[in-house]
C-alpha cells in the first residue's frame, strides 16, 4: 500500500501507511529475543504493544492502516504476555 501511494505521488500518505506498521515491526524483532533475553524482553514487548494500540487508534481515527486490526492485535499481545504462565516462561532458567 505504501509503495502504491508513493508511486501515486502521495509521499505523505505513503509515510503515514508505513509508520502505522512500525510497532508491529519492532514486536517482530523482539520475538527473536524471547528465548535469550528473558523477562526484560517480555516487558519491552508489552510496552511496545501498548504503544501499538495507541498508534492504531490514531490510524483508525484517520482511516489509515492498521486500524481496528492493529488495535485487536495489540490488545491480544498485551493480554497474552501479561498472563502468569507467560511470566513463568520468560523467568525460567536458560
Amino acid at each position: 500500500m505504501a509503495v502504491t501511494a508513493g508511486f501515486a505521488g502521495r509521499p505523505d500518505l505513503a509515510g503515514a501507511i508505513a509508520a502505522g506498521f512500525l510497532p508491529g515491526f519492532f514486536l517482530a524483532l523482539f520475538a527473536f529475543g524471547y528465548t535469550v533475553n528473558g523477562n526484560g524482553m517480555r516487558i519491552a514487548a508489552i510496552v511496545c504493544a501498548s504503544f501499538a494500540i495507541l498508534w492504531a487508534m490514531g490510524g483508525a481515527a484517520q482511516g489509515l492502516p492498521p486500524g481496528l486490526l492493529g488495535i485487536a492485535a495489540g490488545i491480544s499481545i498485551v493480554v497474552l504476555l501479561s498472563r502468569r504462565s507467560a511470566a513463568a516462561w520468560f523467568k525460567r532458567p536458560h
